[in-house]
């Protein structure tokens, strides 16, 4: 087994302009048997208002194209900078915004590493795997900019 782990989501949250970024380069991963590449689309939150009832939600994307196409590959995700898999946050200075990543467009099965908490995403397709964001709503935070970084792990 390969694996290839990076610091792969650069996270940002903006309150009131809340962008969170799956800021992954195209990285090749390279094994006996296979070689893969992975790269991520953003999530963007938008905006977001501590005075609205509902999650916050967005979607972003990690793909990983492996040689042959059909060699299989798991992906797990880290807890991040300030928070576990249970509950992922943002950091500004000393204020957090919780958030968490999701396998599931229901956003009911945190994607995590397998090992502690959450599960992993296992394919052998170069279709993108879609990470599900949500921000709880309600949460009193100040205004800034919040940032995480999540570990992305791609094992082959």
């Amino acid at each position: 087994m390969n694996k290839l782990k990076s610091q792969y989501h650069n996270l940002h949250f903006k309150y009131f302009i809340v962008g969170v970024f799956l800021a992954l380069g195209s990285v090749p991963l390279s094994g006996v048997a296979a070689s893969c590449t992975v790269s991520t689309v953003s999530i963007n939150f938008g905006t977001y208002n501590v005075y609205t009832t509902t999650n916050t939600v967005s979607t972003g994307q990690v793909k990983v194209v492996c040689n042959p196409l059909t060699a299989p590959y798991t992906v797990a995700l880290n807890g991040g900078t300030y928070g576990t898999i249970t509950q992922r946050k943002q950091g500004s200075g000393s204020n957090t915004l919780l958030y968490n990543l999701y396998s599931d467009p229901a956003r009911t099965v945190l994607w995590g590493d397998g090992s502690t908490n959450g599960t992993t995403v296992s394919s052998s397709s170069s279709t993108p795997l879609n990470v599900y964001g949500s921000i709880p709503a309600l949460q009193n935070v100040s205004v800034g900019s919040y940032s995480d970084n999540v570990s992305v792990t791609v094992t082959f």
